[in-house]
């Protein structure tokens, strides 16, 4: 058996030279070397090991002979086509094997392993059953630095030492898990092609969010976002809707981008991701014509580990004004708006004291509050509560006392305090927010009745219901003025003032305000729309109260059927369906169903 190393040009010749003096080969080259093996009268088995460079041809390295076999061993999907029989994938350990390899490597004696199976099992998902990094993780237990129970709370706090730990024993050609990383690291760096600058650039900027599948078609959303940010707009506009993006965002975002272009050219992003796939540093999925990328959370952790804060800091605000532009303007789906969600809570979570400074604070915060608006959106309440509370802090601002300047910021943190259960702080916030806003002379102000809208429901769930009916009722009455019958906004505001209807005793008028919103609904939006059966299930309840029995529950009859087709089992929508049907309906016989209401 014949090893050779084929990283490099360098130490493939000296391998190949190597080998020839083990044979006792004339050779003075590593061709000669390679044509003394050829010649072998015996069968030889050639290991051509780390052909990794995707701009090597490694067939120069083929021995021309039939007496022989080579195995090749490479990170570079590419390499597959130099097979004569099908590759063979090296995928992680499966569970047992992984533990096996854990309580192995830190000297636990086999008779105490079923002992330590829970506390393996831990290690080996929080390291994702990587080899070596169990191996590592072994050792350091091992040499009685922690107790196995131990490490996975010690790896959040020395991460970046526990993964560059290393046995004397276990040594190899990538020495520890960290420098395995680093190698193709160093190996872009060497191309020195825009490519493989794409992808060291790219790299750091995927480490910012979190390592789960993160969908390409951000970057799209992203520059389409720059096409409505006006040019010529104030990057220091003092405008009081703080979401509002400026042209200092558009330059922040990554070259890949290129917000220069007259249309979206993702040329650069692929062959980016491409190289990032060849060296292993990422993994990619396609969905329909969606592609993501995903990190092992290894690969995730030293992306971001081998980064200086200046660095972290200037990646970080590159995610930020990629995803605030995309969740702004971009025309994501609901699969890709959902798949951002991980990104965007990571991004949010980082220590604002550690990068808040990587640019004017006004801007990030503006990046910052778009952001927000989206975990409202996708009802990431705790996430959004904490964001905002810091932002008070590293910006100065009094938690409680609206400023005009940062209006917009204080419309989102009441909302945000209504959607965390404190009521009485989003009355209190909104009150100011609404009491600014009326100033605004133009009575359909989209922003003022956004604002008087969310007081409402805080005045409501603050069981200050006639406060909320009152609101509404204005709120309604502009909008019928200013809005299209079936436009979302007046059906929402429309929904609300019945519920608050319903909450002060006035049912026959939640009755009759809620019965023209579903069938303007009926005609405008598809049966299993989320909205329309939200109207319908809340249509049913006050048909009971109301007295009308058999109304009520065929119509929830055919709500519960409905969102048993398009929901899960524990969504809580259905669950509340199911629960008041099952409540009611064994009182009364239904009515058949070709009676059902649709």
């Amino acid at each position: 058996m014949l090893w050779i190393d084929v990283s490099t040009r360098d130490i493939a010749e000296r391998s190949f030279l190597e080998a020839a003096q083990r044979l006792s080969l004339p050779a003075h080259s590593w061709e000669d070397a390679l044509y003394g093996i050829a010649n072998l009268p015996h069968s030889w088995l050639l290991i051509l090991d780390n052909a990794d460079d995707p701009d090597t041809d490694h067939r120069e390295y083929f021995p021309d002979s039939r007496h022989g076999v080579i195995v090749m061993t490479s990170r570079n999907q590419e390499c597959e086509q130099y097979s004569t029989d099908p590759s063979v994938a090296l995928g992680g350990l499966d569970t047992s094997e992984a533990q096996d390899l854990l309580l192995k490597a830190a000297q636990i004696p086999p008779k105490d392993h079923s002992r330590y199976r829970e506390d393996a099992q831990r290690v080996a998902r929080l390291l994702q059953s990587h080899p070596l990094a169990l191996v590592q993780a072994g050792a350091y237990v091992g040499r009685g630095h922690c107790r196995l129970a131990d490490y996975p709370r010690i790896y959040e706090r020395q991460r970046q030492r526990l993964l560059t730990f290393r046995p004397k024993q276990a040594r190899s050609h990538y020495r520890d898990v960290y420098a395995t990383f680093e190698v193709s690291a160093e190996m872009l760096q060497a191309m020195d092609t825009p490519a493989s600058q794409d992808a060291l650039q790219l790299l750091p900027l995927l480490a910012v969010g979190g390592p789960s599948q993160f969908p390409l078609d951000l970057f799209e959303g992203s520059w389409q976002g720059t096409q409505e940010v006006p040019s010529d707009m104030d990057d220091e506009t003092e405008d009081e809707e703080v979401e509002l993006l400026t042209p200092w965002h558009v330059a922040h975002l990554p070259a890949i981008c290129d917000t220069a272009g007259e249309m979206w050219d993702a040329y650069r992003l692929v062959e980016a991701v491409s190289l990032l796939k060849a060296f292993s540093l990422v993994s990619t999925d396609t969905q329909g014509d969606s592609m993501q990328v995903s990190l092992h959370a290894l690969v995730h952790a030293w992306a971001r580990d081998r980064q200086s804060p200046h660095d972290q800091q200037q990646a970080w605000l590159q995610m930020g004004c990629l995803a605030a532009l995309a969740v702004a303007h971009g025309n994501l789906t609901s699969d890709q708006t959902r798949q951002v969600q991980p990104h965007i809570e990571a991004l949010v979570g980082w220590s604002l004291d550690s990068v808040v400074s990587s640019g004017p604070p006004t801007l990030v915060a503006r990046m910052l509050v778009r952001c927000g608006q989206y975990l409202l959106d996708q009802r990431a309440d705790a996430k959004l509560y904490a964001l905002l509370q810091t932002m008070f802090t590293n910006l100065g601002l009094d938690r409680l006392q609206v400023e005009q300047a940062w209006l917009g910021l204080y419309d989102l943190a009441g909302l945000a305090s209504y959607y965390h259960g404190r009521m009485q702080e989003a009355v209190t916030l909104l009150e100011q927010v609404v009491a600014i806003r009326i100033q605004i002379p133009a009575e359909d102000h989209s922003s003022r009745l956004a604002s008087q809208h969310g007081l409402a429901g805080a005045y409501r769930a603050n069981g200050q219901v006639r406060e909320a009916v009152a609101l509404l009722e204005e709120v309604v009455e502009i909008e019928k003025q200013t809005l299209a019958a079936e436009h979302p906004s007046r059906l929402a505001s429309q929904h609300a003032l019945a519920g608050a209807y319903e909450a002060n005793g006035q049912v026959r008028e939640a009755v009759a305000l809620l019965e023209e919103v579903v069938e303007i609904e009926k005609q405008t939006l598809a049966a299993d729309h989320p909205s329309r059966l939200q109207s319908q299930h809340n249509l049913a309840t006050y048909l009971w109260d109301l007295g009308e029995r058999e109304a009520a529950l065929s119509l929830m009859t055919y709500v519960v059927n409905s969102r048993q087709q398009v929901l899960d089992a524990h969504h809580p929508d259905r669950q509340a369906s199911e629960a008041w049907l099952a409540d009611f309906e064994e009182d009364y016989s239904l009515p058949c169903t070709s009676c059902l209401v649709t």
